[in-house]
C-alpha cells in the first residue's frame, strides 16, 4: 500500500483535468492506496494573505516612508523660505 499526494489546479469542476483526476482517485481507491489531494485554486488565498501580501505589504510601507520623508522634508524647505522671505 502506497501513499499518493496529488497536487491539482484547474478552476472548473467540470473540466477534462477533473475527469482525469476523479478517474485517478478512483484507481487508487480499488487498488487500495491512500491517497491525499491539494487543490491549489483553494489554497490560493491562505497562501496569498500569509505569504504574498506581507512581502507587497512591506515594500509598499517602505515605499510609503521614503516618499513621505522627501515629502517632510520638502514642506520644511518651503516653510523656511517662506519664513525668511517674511522676516525684514
Amino acid at each position: 500500500m502506497t501513499h499518493v499526494h496529488i497536487v491539482y489546479a484547474h478552476p472548473s469542476e467540470r473540466s477534462f483535468t477533473r475527469e482525469v483526476l476523479d478517474a485517478y482517485l478512483g484507481g487508487l481507491d480499488a487498488a487500495g492506496h491512500t491517497r491525499t489531494v491539494s487543490d491549489l485554486n483553494e489554497i490560493q488565498r491562505p497562501v496569498t494573505t500569509l505569504v504574498v501580501r506581507p512581502a507587497l505589504d512591506a515594500a509598499h510601507r517602505q515605499h510609503w516612508s521614503i516618499w513621505h520623508r522627501r515629502h517632510q522634508a520638502h514642506a520644511r524647505a518651503s516653510r523656511y523660505h517662506r519664513q525668511a522671505a517674511l522676516q525684514p
